[in-house]
């Protein structure tokens, strides 16, 4: 078999026939890997868009979060300052009960009529007040 291959290799038109089956041979294959780096670069394409895609929204929800996180300080902080305003505000009343009750007992000390009289009138009400509630409750029974 191999020397009739050699003969028909001999032969100016089986060579050219030859030649011609291998470059389309050739061509086949070169046109094959061609449309698969094609359908690839399709499919890179795709990838690609859809990694653009995430990486913007990415972007977004960072940029979506870095308003929450500046809004939520500005939040803080406004509370921190409202917190020390109330801190000072208690502290100024103490001040100032602590002071009222060091003015009282100094009156009490050194003028016990003065706030004697006032404190029986206020228990006088009190008193009276809490004998007509029970009146009514009573009468209510």
């Amino acid at each position: 078999m191999i020397p009739f291959i050699l003969n028909l290799l001999k032969s100016p038109k089986m060579l050219g026939a030859l030649g011609i089956f291998a470059l389309i041979g050739f061509l086949y294959f070169q046109n094959a890997r061609i449309e698969s780096l094609g359908l690839r670069n399709d499919d890179l394409k795709s990838q690609l868009a859809v990694a653009e895609y995430n990486i913007d929204s990415l972007d977004k929800s960072a940029r979506e979060a870095l308003q929450k996180a500046r809004r939520n300080t500005e939040i803080i902080v406004t509370q921190q300052e409202n917190t020390q305003l109330i801190l000072d505000r208690i502290e100024q009343n103490t001040k100032i009960f602590t002071k009222a009750q060091h003015d009282l007992n100094n009156i009490a000390i050194k003028k016990p009529g003065l706030l004697e009289a006032r404190v029986n009138k206020a228990t006088l009400r009190v008193f009276t007040q809490i004998e007509e509630e029970t009146r009514r409750f009573k009468e209510d029974l």
